[in-house]
């Protein structure tokens, strides 16, 4: 989960009434802050502070490109918690390449994918089961039809949708999906008609409480596995026909891409990846460490977003920059930015104690995560929230002086950021 940073006549004036103190300069524009801190006095450690042309620097490469455009797909993507409410706990995956696809698609299917020019995708899995997000993501027959492994069987909606070059080959890719899985256990399993999607290809092994469906719309292709507690055709069936109500909208409003489009996409369109603190300074968009999303994209890609989503919305919340050590999400305003962060030094589901705020920064608080065992892999000991104007930025480290220095050199970042 990216801006115009014109260096040349700006650099002057940003250290004139940012940089140094308010009084310093003759020439000021914009409106300074009160009592606003001298950030050449903050202990930022080895971190970088000064602003960054991204923009200028990102290549356009295909690989990249194809990046960008999984990640502005995972906006037109719906959340679970849409269809059911208890849908809350999953994750979200860009698919570009065949070793992405691994939790999403099996071999004979991403050959299928290749064969008809597959462009991109975006993969969302949830469940109403707190598993191991991994498990989350199209987790099929062989998941559901476990009951070891869970006292019973879970609800779950997975979801892939795809991009290919024209219709017909979003039409060739969405049949030849549905027949590579149906053969798959060809004795077993049974074609399903959906009444209200009649263009669509589905199947069920009956006694197995789960159906998969394929639809092409356009150059896009939807590839859907829900899954039910009770092996209920009908129920399977309304649940399958729901997503579809839900997502083909989505899609309408999110026109398809030629090669050149995806060529042409812009790095940081939500204006948020230039102000995200980065240890090495690079360009190339990768949606685990330097991406910038929009607010459904985002949730997409969260183990838990019911409590974040309703915080983001009430912020105003319409950015996201993400890179390996820190998160910047730009709010409605100074007031919304300082209302959110201590919700996001509580996340759901971690058990967390205080910290030692952030040395010199107002309201640079801390936590400290107390149970590691139940973190999400992506987070860290220590966790940083820091607020400068409308955005709030969240860093972590496993020890609390470097989530100190990261939460200072992203504040002085975000103070030197024009």
């Amino acid at each position: 989960m990216k801006k115009r940073l014109h260096i040349g006549i700006f650099r002057s004036i940003i250290s004139c009434t940012l940089v140094f103190s308010m009084s310093s300069c003759a020439t000021t524009i914009g409106t300074p802050q009160p009592a606003e801190i001298d950030v050449r006095t903050l202990d930022v450690g080895k971190y970088p502070v000064d602003p960054y042309p991204i923009s200028i620097q990102y290549p356009h490469d295909w690989h990249s490109a194809r990046e960008l455009a999984a990640i502005r797909l995972a906006d037109a993507v719906i959340l679970g918690t849409e269809i059911n409410q208890d849908l809350i706990y999953g994750t979200g995956q860009v698919i570009t390449l065949a070793p992405s696809s691994t939790l999403a698609l099996t071999e004979s299917n991403w050959a299928v994918l290749e064969r008809n020019g597959f462009l991109y995708g975006f993969a969302t899995g949830r469940t109403n089961t707190a598993v191991e997000s991994a498990g989350v993501i199209f987790p099929g027959d062989n998941w559901i039809s476990e009951p070891s492994r869970r006292k019973e069987r879970p609800t779950f909606i997975s979801i892939l949708a795809m991009q290919f070059p024209d219709e017909s080959s979003a039409a060739k890719a969405a049949t030849e999906l549905e027949d590579t899985d149906f053969r798959v256990a060809a004795e077993q399993n049974a074609p399903v008609l959906l009444p209200k999607y009649q263009n669509a290809h589905a199947h069920w092994r009956p006694g197995i409480p789960s159906l998969g469906s394929t639809l092409a719309i356009g150059r896009y292709v939807l590839y859907l596995n829900v899954g039910l507690p009770d092996p209920d055709l009908a129920q399977l069936v309304s649940v399958t026909e729901q997503v579809y109500d839900r997502q083909l909208p989505m899609l309408d409003k999110l026109p398809s891409l030629t090669r050149r489009q995806i060529l042409e996409l812009e790095l940081d369109p939500h204006q948020v990846l230039d102000r995200t603190l980065v240890e090495s300074r690079r360009a190339e968009p990768e949606s685990e460490s330097f991406a910038a999303w929009g607010l459904q994209g985002y949730l997409n890609r969260q183990f838990n977003a019911t409590a974040l989503q309703r915080a983001f919305e009430t912020a105003g919340a319409d950015g996201f920059g993400q890179s390996a050590i820190s998160l910047v999400i730009r709010t409605r305003d100074r007031d919304a930015a300082h209302d959110l962060a201590p919700i996001l030094l509580r996340p759901p589901l971690d058990e967390i104690a205080s910290a030692d705020p952030v040395p010199k920064i107002p309201n640079g608080n801390c936590a400290e995560h107390t149970n590691l065992s139940r973190i999400d892999r992506r987070e860290r000991r220590f966790t940083c929230a820091i607020t400068y104007n409308r955005y709030v930025s969240l860093v972590g480290s496993e020890q609390l002086i470097d989530a100190h220095q990261l939460a200072a050199a992203q504040y002085a970042l975000l103070a030197n950021t024009w």
